[in-house]
């Protein structure tokens, strides 16, 4: 598993799969896929001397104005210059 730094820019909110994106609509740089539970709080980090927000804490149930078939926030980029790999993770069985 990778653990990026990836930048979001404008986001498009979707609560339904949508297969027929293939890249995020117009005047948009990504999408999130907004789930049923995030966690409680971002924390600012600095990272290489920029602010960055960083999704942490327990995960409660999220503010959904409806319902959503996700159960955790997925967030989509599509183009690989907006991302940048900082860790991998390996799980042992």
């Amino acid at each position: 598993m990778f653990l990026v730094e990836a930048a979001l820019g404008r986001q498009h909110e979707i609560t339904m799969d949508d297969s027929s994106l293939t890249s995020p609509p117009k005047g948009f740089d990504s999408v999130l896929a907004k789930g049923t539970k995030a966690p409680n709080k971002d924390v600012e980090l600095d990272i290489d001397g920029k602010s960055v927000k960083v999704p942490q804490g327990k995960p409660v149930n999220a503010k959904l104005s409806g319902s959503s078939s996700f159960a955790h926030n997925e967030f989509l980029i599509y183009k690989e210059s907006q991302h940048r790999i900082r860790y991998i993770l390996r799980f042992d069985e």
